[in-house]
């Protein structure tokens, strides 16, 4: 049977506890959704990563004001069968640290056109450049 739970706290120490309550097994595979302010993560970490079951999850700033530690698990048992897998999107760029451009990009940017190079909306100029037709026809209900 599935075990899902969602805990809603202020402090991390009623979290622990409340872990420390619940069986998993060994064979089963628990998805975790960690939200804390990073002082927090790290003893909450700590205490997931002794549950005696396969875990994936994900950790995430703060969705709530109101609750700032929240804490979603799901245990799916062995009995139930299920796949655990990782994927990659393919497309997407690896991280980058800087502003390294090779020479292609730049070309690339130079003829499709960079953001550096649009109009200055916001420029005192006796001509400013003209709105798409779309937009015009906006600004000009609005003044209707």
């Amino acid at each position: 049977m599935f075990l899902a739970r969602t805990f809603l706290s202020h402090f991390e120490q009623s979290l622990i506890k409340s872990l420390e309550n619940i069986k998993f097994t060994p064979s089963s595979t628990t998805l975790i959704a960690l939200h804390a302010p990073a002082p927090k993560l790290q003893p909450l970490f700590d205490q997931i990563s002794k549950l005696p079951s396969k875990k994936i999850g994900c950790l995430s700033a703060p969705i709530s004001s109101k609750h700032p530690i929240s804490l979603s698990l799901l245990n799916i048992p062995s009995s139930i069968e299920h796949r655990v897998w990782r994927s990659t999107i393919p497309g997407t760029e690896r991280a980058q640290v800087g502003r390294w451009y090779s020479r292609e990009q730049i070309k690339r940017e130079r003829n499709e056109g960079s953001m550096e190079s649009s109009p200055d909306w916001n420029s005192d100029t006796a001509h400013p450049p003209a709105l798409p037709h779309a937009l015009q026809r906006f600004v000009e209900a609005k003044r209707q």
